[in-house]
């Protein structure tokens, strides 16, 4: 665990490296345990070099959330994104629960024509909506209850990156959703690389507030993550100590975040969660927010 720890830091120069950046949480356990061994063991020479790690990866977990008082006045909108996952059909509790949740904003990638009962029931509910089609498929819906334009098509890598604007009661709001190509290997770790890097130019270009959201195929732990933090200028929401639980929902023992919000400098962020299992291997995140002026 720890040669796993100190791998992450040349995440940028191998895939294999970077994808052990996404489980930082599970080292925390592991050498918490353990430090809790070594300290009944009286161990104390390995109980230091386990503390070493306890608290590095620590460090990179736990976070200290940022004021997240609403602006008195202001109204307070609500997104909601998710990767659906190809030809799920198990979309009734997503279904519910967004009915429950009545999103301002609702973004969905890898959707197809399996699910298009619930698009075409959301299209009649939301005033707004832009479906994007992929190899005969759709890779993305957006659903809005703020009118909408769909900007200029980016040739970016991936199955579902969209930039649209909702003009909103404060002004146009640049929505990015991303998707860019799961790191299965060296060729897609670079695609999705060059993908992310785009969007981080795309987004740092843009003189209305951002908010970027979806299936970022990146963890908060990974460089490539905190190189798109630089080169994008937007931030994370930083409203909760852990991260958000997101991916796999099917094995809840391995567990990352890589489904994100990131927003710009007038987006002031409240409040995330995560939606329940929904038939795909995401969970859908939601988030809170104000537009300032």
């Amino acid at each position: 665990m720890g040669a796993m720890t100190v791998a992450g830091l040349w995440g940028t120069r191998d895939w294999r490296l970077d994808l052990l950046t996404h489980f930082r949480m599970q080292y925390y356990v592991c050498f918490l345990l353990a430090t809790i061994f070594l300290l009944y063991t009286r161990r104390w020479a390995s109980l230091s070099i386990a503390l070493v790690f306890l608290v590095w990866n620590g460090w990179m977990i736990f976070n200290l959330p940022a004021n997240t008082k609403p602006i008195p006045g202001k109204p307070v909108y609500k997104a909601i994104a998710f990767n659906v996952l190809a030809h799920n059909n198990q979309v009734a509790e997503f279904r519910k629960w967004v009915l429950e949740e009545d999103p301002d904003i609702l973004a969905c990638v890898e959707a197809t024509y399996t699910q298009n009962p619930l698009w075409e029931e959301l299209d009649l509910r939301y005033p707004y909506s832009e479906l994007r089609q992929r190899g005969g498929g759709i890779g993305i819906v957006f659903f809005s209850k703020y009118p909408i334009r769909e900007l200029r098509p980016q040739h970016w890598p991936g199955t579902g990156n969209m930039p649209i604007e909702v003009t909103m009661p404060e002004g146009p709001v640049t929505f990015v959703v991303m998707h860019p190509q799961a790191p299965g290997g060296k060729r897609e770790w670079e695609w999705r690389n060059r993908s992310l890097k785009d969007l981080a130019a795309y987004c740092s270009r843009q003189d209305t507030p951002v908010i970027c959201l979806g299936d970022m195929n990146c963890s908060p732990w990974s460089p490539i993550y905190r190189q798109f933090i630089e080169e994008s200028g937007l931030r994370p929401p930083d409203t909760r100590v852990l991260p958000r639980r997101t991916w796999p929902s099917t094995m809840p023992l391995v567990w990352t975040a890589i489904d994100q919000f990131f927003v710009s400098k007038t987006i002031k962020p409240l409040s995330e969660w995560t939606g329940p299992a929904s038939g795909s291997d995401h969970y859908a995140i939601g988030m809170t927010f104000q537009v300032e002026e």
